[in-house]
């Protein structure tokens, strides 16, 4: 057995395991091969594999596998390497940074105290992305020091990269990130769940490379809201429980918001042609075809700008020329970033569009991005006295928990950015999700996650906090159900659907902080 042969070099246990692939290490070679026993089978657990046994002084070898999925089944936990389960720690070039707890990569994935790892995809390189992920990593903080997952388990999470430097990545570049990212969390490692992506452009990405590779991990991303999502096809197989889920609303329900409780009621705007300029994403697609239904066809125009033409000068010249052409009462500014807007107004600066009223969505609700100090006059007078969309900032004690626990342990307030409070929810759904799927042992994957997960809106009401998950634990332990109450608001999920109604705030630039106008509840 190779097992046998490798035990008593240490070539096994100096292993470095680089971007999902088995590099030996050390100058030990097969032909200085000695004999060393072993003498339980936890040993061989962390020195070959998840499964691997003490049978007569040696290990067994390691299972076979095609996923970590695999080897979770079989063994326990481990990741799945060059078709071999193991316990070291795999790492990737794109998941280098973020992990919670943050020695993560020194640690086993099979044996004793071995954590279950779950997932996240973000483009951490910009601000937004990062605070969504501090979310994240909060809430594994919590169910850690609370009642942790099953058998005493606890979780971790590692962070990958699908944006490269500065965010900058788009089309096929974009498209390889994703793929990769998602390559490694489902399939190598075999995460149960995974919490991201911010886009839904992103998000149709990793759904269809989930369904090409036969992935059995659920993606619930906290903000990707285009409408497309509801109808995309995320289930491996007819009967299954669809893999994508959201704790964000569809646009359908903010595109009316916009229209009807926003622009319609402005003093200035209402009536009038509005110019809808837009980057031509799925999110960006989406929501402006809602606005411009509810709004009227013929008081609105589209003016949709590519992700890579935002870099440069001369389209964004154009798009600028030909929305001051249409001489519009109200610019709405549709886009997933709030760098992107921003590089949208620069480009209006000095024409008589400037003087109009602007109106964002949920991706300009960032105060490190549209609320820059170091911005332009000409800039900073265009969005002052802005309005905006988005999914409801929370309010309650139960959001205030969570507010001053970011604050305490990454000095950032939520409240400066969207979708925060969804981020640290779907950490917990998944976890619920993880929760039931496991009441009766490692055989599961996420497939059974999603199934605990459409458990989450029937019976006794369960906050999502430290304290409550206890109580939460145990109802789905015993096979039960609960009904969720998010910290963004109620999670009344369609397990058809993977979904969740929320309700959409009406918020304002005032005096150069964000306030909330009003609150539209769920029709």
């Amino acid at each position: 057995m190779l097992a046998r042969l490798l035990r008593g070099t240490g070539i096994l246990l100096g292993l470095l395991v680089t971007g999902g692939t088995l590099v030996a290490s050390g100058a030990c070679s097969l032909g200085n091969v000695t004999q060393d026993d072993c003498t339980s089978n936890d040993e061989c657990v962390l020195a070959i594999g998840p499964n691997s046994t003490c049978v007569e002084g040696y290990c067994t070898d390691p299972p076979a596998c095609s996923t970590g999925h695999d080897c979770r089944r079989i063994g326990g936990g481990g990741a799945c390497v060059d078709g071999v389960c193991v316990s070291a720690f795999p790492k990737h070039p794109q998941c280098s940074t973020i992990f919670e707890p943050a020695d993560l990569p020194d640690r086993p994935l099979a044996g004793p105290d071995a954590p279950l790892v779950i997932g996240s995809i973000f483009s951490i390189g910009e601000t937004k992305d990062e605070v969504l992920t501090q979310s994240v990593r909060v809430a594994v903080r919590e169910i850690n020091a609370s009642d942790k997952l099953n058998r005493g388990q606890r979780m971790a999470v590692v962070v990958c990269d699908n944006g490269g430097e500065n965010n900058t990545a788009t089309g096929a570049a974009r498209d390889e990130l994703n793929q990769a990212a998602l390559d490694y969390l489902a399939g190598t490692l075999g995460v149960p769940y995974i919490v991201g992506p911010l886009s839904s452009s992103d998000s149709l990405r990793l759904i269809a490379r989930l369904k090409e590779k036969g992935y059995p991990t659920v993606i619930i991303s906290p903000s990707a809201t285009s409408p497309a999502l509801t109808d995309a096809d995320d289930r491996l197989a007819a009967g299954e429980p669809g893999l994508f889920w959201r704790t964000c609303p569809s646009d359908t329900r903010q595109g009316v918001v916009m229209a009807d409780d926003v622009i319609e009621l402005d003093p200035v705007v209402a009536g009038g042609n509005v110019a809808v300029v837009y980057v031509s994403d799925a999110y960006g697609q989406g929501l402006a075809t809602v606005f411009r239904e509810a709004y009227g066809l013929d008081k609105s125009q589209l003016f949709p700008i590519e992700e890579a033409k935002l870099a440069d000068a001369g389209a964004l010249a154009t798009l600028a020329a030909d929305v001051d052409t249409y001489n519009p009462a109200g610019v709405l500014v549709i886009t997933v970033q709030a760098g992107q807007t921003v590089e949208i107004l620069k480009a209006m600066v000095g024409k008589p569009v400037a003087g109009r009223k602007f109106f964002f969505t949920d991706g300009a609700k960032d105060a490190t991005k549209l609320l820059d100090p170091n911005l332009a006059a000409e800039v900073k007078q265009m969005i002052a006295g802005s309005q905006g969309t988005a999914p409801a900032s929370p309010s309650g004690q139960i959001y205030e928990t969570f507010r001053a626990n970011m604050k305490s342990q990454f000095q950032t307030d939520p409240a400066n950015f969207s979708f925060t409070a969804q981020a640290y929810d779907a950490t917990y759904v998944g976890a619920y999700g993880v929760i039931w799927a496991s009441r009766d042992g490692t055989d599961y994957d996420g497939r059974q996650v999603a199934e605990g997960m459409g458990r989450l809106a029937m019976g006794d009401l369960v906050d999502i906090t430290s304290t409550a998950w206890p109580k939460g634990k145990s109802t789905l332990s015993a096979g039960g159900s609960i009904n969720l109450a998010g910290t963004s608001g109620p999670l009344n999920f369609d397990p058809a659907t993977g979904e969740a109604p929320g309700r959409i705030e009406v918020w304002a630039v005032s005096n150069d902080n964000f306030v909330t106008v009003t609150v539209k509840d769920p029709p």
